[in-house]
């Protein structure tokens, strides 16, 4: 059984690595540097793609000649390579947010505001058909910006110290992703090659300004892992009980900001699942059960919290059907993005469950008739939606900050560095 649901993971794993690696080398969307989020595709040029690949084995390569013979001496390699690691990412997040100057816009200025706004008593737009009432789940990442609002004591327009807090946030996270690999793997060399790896994860570094909880949700998934790893090594029980709890809150913070952090957590528990069909140890499975719990409750108390503090029941929101709907649609920007559908559908049913549903249950079955009748549209569809998602190398990292480059820096020096780096 072991043996073969990891053959079965393994070969759908390496499937869809083979299939994005390929769609990588071959096709590239990026935007116009202008925060209109309308993706746009072009062939690669792969002998550039080769160029980078070279460069990246050839580092590889001398990194691997200066690699010490003895295991004691690789592990202090290793972790001198993390510390320079650390401080070259927190030292080019630092220039970045200073040199930018992003300011939050769309839904992360909502949240920001309602943070403000809510931690003075003043609770806008809760209610039907207010912005909270359709998205309910805001509320986690709000509470978070309300403590950090709290513990920092900012005021004004500026949330500049919240972005600081993402470096904070990023250094965890890469310090999690060396132990995980050290985990997983027991190479040293696999370690190096990680740490190598992590230099050039630019998207991440971006992200820092992006004050939408994706920074401090990766971060606590990769601690809650970290923490089930040490969990499944660990002997002693009162140690075992730590690494449980840390991963516990792990997992509840990373819900909390960025309920698609449910992801996660199920890949924690089926992993523990796995595991416990291999060991037959039952605190696996407590732990299995723990952390689904953890992840389960914390948006339903953090609704009680809200609703405790304004005295008035919160909305149950957009159904996830609407969503599922709205990803099978065309759109200005492109295949199954984000179109509005979801929060025309909401009023249509008048913020009624069961109303939504039924408007988001019709579309999706005429949908399906649709692709059903005409497979090549199916087939078109869907690698549009593909592509545009996972071949644009930078996450949207660079459209994020754009649109406070060109406002804020339209010249002098420091705006044409500024520019100068978004256009390369």
């Amino acid at each position: 059984m072991i043996k073969l649901s990891y053959k079965v993971v393994s070969f759908f794993y390496i499937m869809i690595m083979l299939f994005l690696t390929g769609a990588g080398l071959l096709t590239t969307y990026g935007f116009a540097l202008d925060y209109v989020e309308i993706p746009t595709g072009s062939w690669d040029n792969p002998l550039w793609n080769a160029v980078g690949f070279l460069v990246f084995v050839l580092l590889a390569y001398c990194c691997g000649k200066l690699y010490p013979a003895e295991e004691r001496k690789q592990v202090l390699f290793n972790r001198m390579l993390l510390a320079v690691l650390l401080s070259a990412a927190a030292a080019g997040c630092f220039v970045w947010i200073y040199m930018g100057g992003y300011e939050p816009a769309g839904d992360t200025l909502r949240i920001c505001r309602y943070a403000q706004n809510y931690r003075e008593g003043n609770f806008l737009d809760i209610h039907y058909p207010g912005y909270m009432a359709m998205y309910p789940q805001q509320f986690g990442l709000t509470l978070y910006y309300e403590f950090l609002l709290l513990v920092t004591g900012l005021q004004g327009q500026s949330f500049v110290l919240l972005q600081f807090v993402n470096i904070i946030w990023i250094v965890i996270t890469l310090t999690c992703g060396y132990q995980i690999t050290k985990d997983v793997f027991q190479n040293n060399k696999a370690v190096m090659h990680y740490l190598l790896l992590m230099f050039f994860c630019f998207p991440l570094y971006l992200y820092v300004t992006f004050l939408y909880g994706e920074v401090p949700s990766i971060a606590m998934c990769f601690l809650a892992i970290t923490m089930v790893l040490k969990f499944c090594r660990e002997s002693r029980r009162w140690i075992k009980a730590a690494y449980a709890f840390v991963a516990c809150l792990g997992i509840m913070g990373a819900v909390m900001v960025r309920k698609n952090s449910l992801i996660i957590m199920m890949a924690i528990l089926l992993a523990l699942a796995v595991t416990y069909l291999e060991r037959r140890k039952v605190t696996l499975l407590a732990l299995a059960a723990v952390l689904l719990v953890s992840g389960m409750v914390i948006h339903p108390v953090v609704q009680a919290v809200y609703e405790k503090r304004t005295e008035s029941l919160i909305e149950a929101g957009i159904p996830a059907l609407l969503w599922v709907a709205m990803g099978m649609q065309d759109g200005e920007r492109a295949s199954g993005w984000f179109n509005g559908y979801n929060e025309w559908a909401y009023i249509q049913g008048s913020g009624n469950p069961r109303k939504c549903y039924a408007i988001g249950g019709r579309y999706i079955l005429q949908r399906m008739q649709e692709f059903w009748n005409d497979k090549n549209m199916f087939v078109e569809f869907y690698a549009d939606k593909i592509l545009t998602q996972w071949s644009e190398p930078t996450y949207e990292g660079l459209i994020i900050n754009d649109n406070t480059v060109r406002k804020k820096w339209g010249g002098g020096t420091k705006g044409f560095c500024m520019k100068f780096i978004m256009e390369i």
